[in-house]
């Protein structure tokens, strides 16, 4: 049995995307970030990371990342794998739809 840690935060951002529609608009989005071991440093990786988007036009923060749920949370994986042990990233719109990125063993 393995055990994860989940840091849990809120944004909200901008952007103009299929299927929302064309026309710009905003979401509130949720975050859950589930990690190995208990670290301080996630939670600060994690805050420093949505503090780039938060308010912000996805597209403009982002450019070459899709400014879907699944782009957001693998952006945030990315971001985060290499300084602490990240297993799972999940990303909510809205309440609506969301999408998670999980750490595969290759």
């Amino acid at each position: 049995m393995e055990t994860s840690y989940l840091l849990r935060r809120k944004f909200s951002a901008g952007h103009a995307h299929q299927p929302c529609g064309d026309r710009p608009h905003g979401h509130d989005y949720e975050v859950i970030v589930a990690v190995r071991e208990f670290e301080t440093t996630a939670a600060a990786l994690l805050d420093e990371n949505l503090a780039e988007i938060n308010s912000r036009n996805l597209p403009e923060m982002l450019p070459g990342i899709p400014p879907t749920c699944a782009g957001i949370a693998g952006w945030l994986f990315e971001r985060m794998r290499f300084t602490v042990s990240v297993v799972k990233v999940t990303v909510w719109q809205s309440g609506e739809s969301g999408a998670e990125v999980i750490e595969t063993d290759v």
